[in-house]
């Protein structure tokens, strides 16, 4: 008997609760008949599951439980698979696990299992959707048992408790991973038929074994709920207090303190101006939300709050002004949080940046001198009269010239340089490049010269 095809049976962990007893007895009551005394044997389990029975797991539960194992998993309830016979695959996923069993008829013409399987997804396969999980059963049960099922010349008749699966290759959203999977079960004869839940429960019971516990994704663990709350609670109090003490000190807040204190006494005409405005709990509020005096340090713990704190996550402009604004107000409360975003250091290191098209590239050269490139060398100790060097690159050949020049000018320095050196001795001279510098213009030159200027890429 092959190891693997009773592992999982073998590895079942001992139950832990009613439910859990429950599950076990309804997966192997399908495999009664072939076992003698199945009752007798199962005696203790069943009397845990009778109604206001406490639920007490001793040595004969755990005894009883082992020797159902055992007689599951012998020759007598197995059969070694028949290449020649059709088999029946019976499927099911859970949010965590799949559970199948493969299943042939023996010669009592009764359905005997060849092999279980349960397996619990991955942290990625968790967070398919149902439809998907159900799909990918089927594909990880056929690579399991690929030495039995592929090329079969009988169909192979797979049960599911999901209807949409038996249309599967006509699916509206049929993505690559279904054209990955789909290649995948090409090499099957599969037959998928619809079968209810309630009349499923051999493969729902393994693979809803409770040792396939529903552990969250290690990436997405948040915070103990009450660290969350004590956190945030530490900080808002002293922010709360700091209030308290700057209201009387806002000189600008006074007549409006007083007068909402007294409204109740003010006449309807004046009142209605303070209707928005309420006093209590020794602070000021306007329209639900916390009125913070003219002090920059208690406007700067509150942004720093809402955006530098770890658990606010530094969001953007938007996302931070709605959340200082759910309690706190005071005028220019918009502008300052901008500012406030827009200088914070580590959200413009982690800013995405504006994505620039590449370079284009000058075209190739045709014959020497065609194409140049020039610049100028400003602003040198003075020799012999002059102080600039005109550098001229010949694009085709990558040769260089060199003019000294007196005394450069903003406007009208290339053109003369370029008429004695380039059109006097290279006259097929047809477009200069220079680069963005100081010099940004050629001047006009005679209409027999015929460039087109163009820029390059300053280094």
């Amino acid at each position: 008997m092959e190891e693997e095809r009773i592992k999982v049976i073998m590895e079942w962990s001992s139950p832990r609760k009613i439910k859990e007893v429950q599950a076990f007895l309804g997966f192997v009551n399908f495999y009664r008949r072939f076992i003698a005394k199945f009752s007798k044997i199962a005696r203790p389990l069943h009397n845990l599951t009778k109604k206001d029975t406490k639920f007490e797991w001793n040595l004969e539960c755990q005894q009883a439980f082992e020797e159902i194992k055992k007689r599951v998993s012998q020759d007598l309830v197995l059969i070694h698979p028949n290449l020649k016979k059709p088999f029946i695959l019976e499927t099911n996923a859970s949010g965590v696990a799949i559970g199948a069993i493969l299943s042939q008829r023996g010669k009592d013409g009764y359905l005997h299992p060849v092999a279980y399987l349960s397996k619990s997804y991955n942290n990625a396969q968790r967070n398919y959707d149902t439809s998907n999980k159900e799909l990918l059963a089927f594909v990880e049960l056929l690579k399991h048992w690929r030495i039995y099922l592929e090329g079969t010349i009988l169909p192979i008749k797979v049960f599911t408790d999901h209807q949409n699966l038996e249309r599967w290759k006509n699916a509206e959203t049929f993505n690559r991973r279904h054209a990955r999977w789909h290649m995948e079960l090409a090499s099957f004869n599969l037959e998928i038929h619809y079968r209810p839940g309630k009349i499923s429960n051999k493969p729902d019971a393994l693979s809803r074994r409770h040792d396939h516990e529903d552990i969250p994704n290690p990436q997405q663990i948040m915070i103990n709920a009450e660290q969350f709350k004590g956190f945030k609670a530490n900080i808002e109090v002293n922010i709360i207090s700091m209030i308290r003490e700057s209201l009387n000190e806002d000189k600008s807040l006074t007549t409006l303190i007083a007068s909402t204190k007294k409204k109740e006494d003010l006449p309807p005409s004046i009142r209605k101006q303070y209707d928005k405005y309420e006093w209590k709990e020794y602070l000021l509020w306007y329209k639900g939300q916390i009125v913070i005096p003219e002090n920059k340090e208690i406007q700067l713990a509150i942004l720093e709050m809402h955006h530098d704190n770890p658990i606010a996550g530094h969001p953007g402009q938007a996302r931070a002004l709605e959340l200082v604004s759910r309690q706190y107000y005071w005028p220019a409360m918009k502008q300052q949080v901008n500012q406030f975003v827009e200088s914070c250091e580590i959200c413009q290191w982690s800013k995405g940046h504006k994505q620039y098209a590449p370079p284009k590239p000058l075209p190739i050269p045709q014959k020497p001198w065609e194409d140049i490139a020039y610049d100028f060398i400003v602003k040198l100790p003075e020799s012999q009269g002059m102080n600039s060097i005109l550098v001229v690159i010949n694009l085709e050949k990558l040769c260089q010239n060199f003019a000294g020049l007196r005394h450069l000018q903003q406007d009208s320095c290339a053109f003369w340089p370029f008429w004695h050196w380039h059109w006097h001795w290279h006259a097929s001279c047809r477009s200069p490049c220079q680069n963005s510098g100081r010099c940004r213009n050629l001047p006009e030159s005679p209409d027999s010269c015929n460039w087109l200027s163009s820029k390059l890429t300053t280094f």
